[in-house]
């Protein structure tokens, strides 16, 4: 088998031919973002390092294109040592086909072999069941698209080279795996790698994209560095409901017959509450909910709920309505005795580029969105680097959490688990209609998944999101994004902490505390920093406090307004309730 014996890499090396092109300026942003480290060297400094290279590319992988491998075969016994040492080796085509064909009949020790053009129409991409190690979340799944103008197919006879096929367009291999001696090496068709910094195209980041620029490379990564690199705590999942009331059935949702089916599945909800219905939650629906508050978990959508009304650029105005939205959800929560999440998810997925700050310091702990970027500012769109992180922190340092629609695709669904992203579903009520069949569907699909999914309420999810490594020293190293972080230490005995988070403005934090109490923390290069022991079992909550939002003048809800309000919230249940009744006669 070319994958029997994992490799564990510290380092990546990244080849060029004097100085990086855009493949290899690329592959370095991405081991960037996933914190490898790394360096790069020219295939002329290699060719005069007098036979030390292979000793320096011990315990490293090299990443380069088919073209800088063909090169450094050709450069002679230094070429041949450094990938005898290296611990594992990555190879993606270039533009030059000739050279890319040429150095795949050499690794594949074949007299006939080539890189193809892909079929003109929509093909179907297949991902191996038979490596999980490698391709993760992504196991065995199947995605029909178009590739793209960079991407290619390797045209081999079945069964005349030693490496296997991970990723099949048509059953025509794109990503390959195997050995070149005792060194694993795995080749990707696509000639382009994915730019991370280049802004999201779309209100939502899809993967089939760059299906075969970005899933190769990802999951080679996370496969041989990951003793070295960031990794997930946990893979935290929720589905999100938006807009009901609590009642025990709105529109399909019939929240008593989902209860039952959360229990026999395994799953958890989050009700998206629109804080101007306060005052409608019944006695008896609240004694339902209090009743099942540890399977049932409410969120703030928005205030009103009104188009765009976190869209809003005045920062004044901005703190009014999260104020009042949460005035209004403690006013629900007094009234009911429900508890709720301090978690925005912004109404019609509409969010300016100055609302996160302001939510930061009115006390939310996190937002939760399908749309990455702010309306109405082009020039400050979410980039690929920031929609594969765990939490969107761009604006204002304040954590935005990605959530997707079943019509998303499984493959997106993955990608975001694979990249270390929590599990987040939106749906609305006619998501529960047929008996919740889609529903159930995509709950079984999303648990299919080599993942290990951990189903919690909204707020445990976002307080579990995090990154962790383990430093060279022994201490448990943890990236915070949301302003609360749960964390429990496995070990029996008291280990050392270090916490840190993205933080554009420490002054504006009044301080930060834990279950112990205040906590010490230090500022600097954008982030902030706390190193703490935890005992051996014990688990610790963390939570960054900040200075509320200087007080302004109330914000003006002429009576005008607040009619409007009134009729819309009304017009929108008749709505829901008219389609539910028009759904049951069909």
């Amino acid at each position: 088998m070319p994958l029997n014996k994992r490799p564990f890499a510290k380092k990546a090396i990244v080849l060029h031919a004097g100085s990086l092109g855009s493949g290899e300026y690329n592959v370095s942003r991405i081991l960037e973002f996933f914190s490898i480290p790394h360096f790069e060297r020219s295939i002329a400094e290699l060719c005069k390092s007098d036979g030390q290279s292979g000793q320096e590319f011990k315990g490293c992988a090299v990443l380069a294109s088919l073209d800088m491998f063909r090169r450094l075969l050709k450069s002679g016994d230094n070429g041949t040592g450094i990938l005898d040492s290296a611990e594992a080796a990555y190879f993606y085509a270039s533009d030059d086909l000739s050279a890319c064909s040429e150095a795949l009949r050499i690794l594949l020790g074949i007299q006939k072999g080539s890189f193809a053009l892909p079929p003109d129409d929509i093909v179907r991409l297949s991902i191996s069941s038979d490596f999980p190690e490698l391709t993760g979340p992504m196991t065995g799944l199947q995605v029909s698209l178009k590739l793209g103008q960079d991407d290619f197919i390797c045209d081999l006879a079945a069964g005349s080279h030693p490496f296997v096929p991970v990723i099949t367009a048509n059953n025509a291999p794109v990503f390959l795996a195997g050995r070149l001696g005792n060194t694993p090496c795995f080749i990707a068709a696509s000639s382009k790698i994915v730019d991370i910094d280049a802004p999201v195209a779309g209100e939502y980041y899809d993967v089939k994209t760059h299906y075969c620029s970005a899933v190769p490379l990802v999951m080679f990564l996370k496969y041989v560095f990951s003793r070295v690199m960031w990794q997930p705590v946990e893979n935290g999942a929720c589905l999100i409901i938006d807009d009901p009331l609590l009642r025990t059935r709105y529109g399909h949702c019939d929240f008593i017959k989902l209860l039952q089916l959360m229990k026999a599945y395994g799953f958890a909800t989050d009700i998206s509450f629109i804080p101007w219905n306060w005052w409608r939650t019944s006695k008896r629906n609240a004694e339902f909910f209090l009743r099942e508050s540890d399977q049932f978990s409410v969120s703030i959508h928005g205030c009103d709920h009104i188009a765009a009304e976190f869209g809003e650029t005045d920062s004044e105005v901005l703190a009014g309505k999260a104020r009042l939205a949460q005035s209004r959800m403690r006013q629900h929560q007094e009234r009911c005795g429900f508890r709720h999440e301090s978690i925005m998810v912004f109404p019609q997925g509409v969010f300016s580029a100055e609302c996160p700050e302001v939510l930061k310091r009115t006390n939310f702990i996190s937002a939760v969105n399908t749309d990455v970027s702010p309306v109405g500012n082009t020039d400050n769109s979410a980039l690929i680097k920031d929609v594969w992180d765990v939490a969107i922190t761009k604006y204002g340092s304040f954590p935005i959490f990605t959530r997707r629609y079943d019509f998303h695709g499984l493959e997106n669904f993955a990608f975001d688990l694979l990249l270390g992203k929590p599990c987040l579903v939106v749906a609305h009520h006619e998501f529960f209609k047929h008996e919740c069949q889609a529903m159930l569907e995509l709950i079984e699909k999303l648990s299919s998944l080599k993942a290990d999914l951990k189903w919690r309420p909204l707020g445990e999810v976002v307080r579990r999101a995090c990154r962790r490594r383990v430093t060279p020293g022994g201490v448990y190293e943890y990236w915070m994004y949301a302003n609360e972080l749960r964390v429990k230490n496995d070990s029996i005995d008291q280990e050392p902490f270090i916490f840190k988070k993205w933080e554009n403005d420490p002054d504006s934090i009044l301080k930060i505390e834990s279950s112990d109490g205040e906590v010490t923390w230090k500022s600097g290069n954008g982030e902030i920093e706390i190193s703490i022991p935890i005992p051996g079992g014990a688990e610790r909550l963390f939570k960054v406090v900040y200075k509320d939002y200087p007080k302004s003048l109330p914000w003006n809800r002429t009576l005008k307004y607040q009619v409007q309000v009134a009729a819309r919230r009304f017009l929108s249940e008749l709505r829901d309730e008219a389609i539910f009744h028009k759904d049951r006669l069909k």
